[in-house]
């Protein structure tokens, strides 16, 4: 056999391998209800085995879960650049929900005085937050990681961890002042 013949030979193979594999799906409305739908029964199966003293640990364990599944179950669909990075901001936008929820509870917790404390601890943590991305977009170029679309899924995920940490804080901060 000769060289441009078995060139074309293995061209031609690994195009019908290519097509033939399940590569990462584009995750349609009705994958997306599908996906919902088994993380409710998931959900519902859990809050059978909890008790009913640790209600407050039990509801932020179903919020995270809803989250952490859904971004799971999503990128398994669709595990391209575009997918995972899709997922992990959706996640983020979820655990920023969850921050906020959390950050309003305990100021309701708080007594007046104290309060002060909390806001000026979430200002100075955006302020952090924002600074830290914005050095973080600084260490992505390519002159420093060498480029490729990887440095997009890490800016994603830095970010999407970002609020995650500081959504289980301030629920951490709840926690403390609801069991007492």
């Amino acid at each position: 056999m000769n060289f441009p013949l078995l060139i074309l030979f293995l061209l031609s193979f690994s195009t019908a391998w290519a097509q033939t594999t399940n590569g990462p799906r584009e995750v349609t409305p009705e994958m997306e209800k599908s996906i919902k739908v088994k993380i409710e029964q998931d959900v519902a199966s859990f809050k059978k085995r909890q008790d009913g003293d640790r209600a407050v640990a039990t509801e932020f364990a179903i919020d995270t879960m809803r989250i952490e599944r859904y971004m799971d179950e999503y990128m398994k669909l669709d595990y391209s650049t575009a997918g995972m990075r899709f997922a992990m901001n959706e996640a983020a936008s979820a655990y920023d929900v969850i921050l906020n929820k959390y950050y309003k509870k305990l100021l309701l917790k708080l007594k007046p005085s104290d309060k002060t404390a909390l806001i000026q601890a979430e200002k100075a943590w955006i302020v952090f937050k924002d600074k830290d991305l914005a050095f973080r977009a600084v260490l992505s170029k390519e002159e420093y990681t060498g480029g490729g679309t990887i440095q997009q899924v890490k800016a994603t995920s830095f970010y999407y961890n970002m609020i995650k940490d500081r959504a289980v804080t301030l629920f951490q901060f709840y926690q403390s002042i609801e069991s007492n």
